[in-house]
């Protein structure tokens, strides 16, 4: 379970943002700088309430990028295709980076980068 005095922080935070700014995500910096923590505490609290506690905080990288809580059902099934979308996109390129490695291994160095 998340610690909750700084995930119930974030959590207020982010309900009072989508009461005056709906449908406009806040950028994890704004999280830390408004929290206290850094970036990598926000998101890392952020992954555990989201897959631990299932709290429906969604992320975008879009414009603008951030964090905002999910309205609809639509929404969760969006944000989860983009990811799934990204995950895939990740593997595809991991798998070519470990072909490149034994490219490399092998003495192409030079068709490489020629």
């Amino acid at each position: 379970m998340t610690d909750p005095a700084p995930a119930q922080e974030i959590l207020r935070i982010l309900r009072l943002h989508s009461a005056i700014e709906s449908f406009t995500p806040i950028r994890g910096s704004a999280l830390a700088s408004l929290t206290g923590l850094t970036m990598r505490e926000v998101q890392k609290i952020i992954k555990r309430m989201v897959e631990e506690d299932g709290r429906p905080i969604l992320s975008t990288s879009s414009h603008p990028p951030g964090y905002y809580l999910a309205g609809t059902p639509d929404e969760v099934r969006d944000c989860a295709k983009g990811l799934r979308r990204r995950g895939i996109s990740c593997l595809v390129r991991a798998s070519r980076l470990h072909a490149l490695a034994a490219r490399m291994e092998a003495g192409e160095q030079g068709e490489l980068f020629g």
